[in-house]
């Protein structure tokens, strides 16, 4: 399997929606909130859209987002979606996705803003924990 991570720039958004549209609507089953914002976002430019792309397959593996946000004079890469299939085989993918930060968006570092079961891969990758992120959900 040859896969490749393809980021897709906001012009090319509507030629690709078929591919990346499935991923947030999942992401939006999952955690509850309007799959429309996270469209905004990507149409707005306030995120990227990447898709990882198995070319044997000729089918997206996995779906990220980034939003790049300012931290004081810096710019860093918050990924903020992150759903596939098959991670094993595409997690190696981060690497790139580190250099397109750091050589195309002129990011000096990257957060993760992932699920629990993120933690071991990333941290393998050289990410640290230095937050926890808790929700409670009010009864109606």
């Amino acid at each position: 399997m040859t896969l490749a991570l393809v980021p897709i720039p906001p012009d090319c958004l509507e030629g690709t929606r078929g591919y990346w549209v499935p991923y947030i609507l999942s992401i939006s089953e999952r955690d509850g909130c309007d799959p429309a914002e996270k469209e905004r976002m990507l149409l707005a430019g306030e995120a990227q859209a990447f898709i990882v792309w198995d070319d044997e397959g000729k089918k997206p593996q996995a779906f990220l987002g980034v939003r790049y946000v300012a931290r004081g004079t810096d710019r860093i890469g918050e990924l903020i979606w992150l759903v596939g299939e098959n991670r094993a085989a595409w997690v190696h993918l981060f690497a790139e996705l580190e250099t397109y930060l750091r050589e195309q968006q002129g990011c000096v570092g990257v957060k993760a803003i992932a699920r629990r079961g993120w933690s071991k891969h990333l941290k393998s990758s050289g990410y640290r924990e230095t937050h926890v992120v808790m929700e409670k959900e009010f009864a109606p």
